[in-house]
């Protein structure tokens, strides 16, 4: 990872391998700077496709290709446009290196992109990797809300559990982790929605004391209440993220897969408002604290 500069210390990360043969996670941190030329911050990570040939491979060239393609672009074309040539350069990365090693066919990755422009947050994302903000309540204790959608059969499944059109049996015997969209190099639709979350229209303020969690599914081991719980306990963004993995290694999950996660601090200096806020259609599925327009 790249020298944090000011993001010292605001900026926790870490892997662990689970039971897995090899490490197919990957993620970068950058710091870049926004279209005032003030600090800000693209944060990457990308879940190879475990069972498929080059995963490992498939996840780097889909985090570098993407962080490219996000420097060239931004600042030069509005946030939503560099967020989604961003998605489509890490496809188009991993279309190449299939097209020049026939044995990397089938390798594919899930991706995550979150962009802090130095005071709201925007994202590129597809597959199942989560991405929450983690926000403190009246008593100091935090909750979770997830930002970003998840692109597996989950979602579905839960659903048509709860209308009671399968049973609880039945919805235990679904594939729930089978991905409906994901960075294959075969070509996205970038503008499904289904398939890609691209959020950047009006980025969503985040605030002292708060919290943004990135991760690889491995670390779903954990429910959001516990990892909410330690997001309190912690001290720091690093300490944050060490207590995490170590708590996904102390249970020990029979077939643990990779666990990766970042943890950025939102940095002092933006105070909670307590004014009525908004929340914007696109991001229906986090409680969210945006300035009216």
């Amino acid at each position: 990872m790249s020298d944090l500069g000011i993001w010292e210390g605001l900026i926790g990360h870490g892997q662990t391998i689970g039971e897995r043969s090899s490490q197919q996670d990957y993620y970068i941190v950058q710091p870049l700077l926004n279209e005032k030329g003030e600090q800000s911050l693209l944060m990457v990570l990308a879940d190879g496709m475990g069972g498929h040939v080059g995963g490992d491979i498939a996840s780097q060239l889909s985090s570098q290709a993407f962080l490219d393609e996000f420097e060239e672009t931004n600042n030069k074309h509005s946030l939503v446009d560099s967020l989604k040539a961003s998605i489509v350069a890490a496809d188009n990365a991993i279309n190449l290196a299939v097209e020049e090693n026939e044995a990397l066919l089938g390798m594919g990755t899930t991706l995550v992109g979150a962009y802090w422009d130095g005071k709201g947050l925007s994202w590129a994302s597809i597959g199942d990797s989560p991405m929450w903000v983690a926000r403190q309540q009246g008593d100091g204790s935090y909750r979770l809300d997830r930002a970003n959608d998840d692109h597996s059969l989950k979602p579905l499944i839960e659903k048509r559990l709860k209308e009671g059109a399968i049973t609880k049996k039945q919805a235990s015997e679904m594939a729930s982790h089978q991905l409906r969209s994901a960075i294959v190099g075969e070509g996205v639709d970038i503008e499904d929605e289904d398939k890609v979350n691209i959020y950047g229209e009006v980025p969503v303020r985040l605030y002292k004391d708060e919290y943004l969690i990135i991760a690889s599914d491995g670390l779903e081991t954990l429910s959001e209440k516990r990892i909410a719980e330690i997001i309190q306990l912690g001290r720091d963004a690093q300490d944050i993220a060490n207590r995490l993995l170590k708590e996904v290694e102390l249970i020990n999950k029979q077939h643990q897969d990779n666990t990766t996660l970042l943890v950025f601090k939102v940095p002092d200096g933006l105070e909670p408002v307590k004014d009525d806020f908004k929340v914007p259609e696109s991001a229906k599925m986090m409680t969210v604290r945006i300035t009216p327009s």
